[in-house]
């Protein structure tokens, strides 16, 4: 019997249970991790090439937050106006979307 690897099917779930206005929280925490991670690589480096590599992740931690707080940010207004133009005119809304 054929079973599909747990590596594709657990992303997979984890990313259709997860509501859309959350990408953006999950975008900032998993900059934060790599942002951690890349301090922690500088720190117990041993080696002067091994500390000096901690700057690429640093890097992409910060413009992963950087990314996650935009998406954040900008979501909550959008959702704000989403609910206003559909308690307006919901047969005008569906059209306009």
């Amino acid at each position: 019997m054929n079973q599909v690897p747990a590596m594709i099917v657990l992303p997979a779930i984890f990313f259709i249970v997860i509501s859309p206005s959350k990408i953006g929280s999950i975008f900032f925490l998993f900059g934060f991790v790599v942002f951690a991670l890349s301090l922690i690589y500088w720190k117990l480096g041993s080696t002067p090439l091994a500390r000096a590599m901690f700057i690429p992740p640093l890097v992409v931690g910060v413009l992963c937050m950087a990314g996650g707080l935009g998406l954040n940010f900008n979501n909550q207004s959008r959702i704000v106006e989403y609910q206003e133009a559909y308690s307006e005119n919901p047969q005008k809304f569906v059209e306009s979307e």
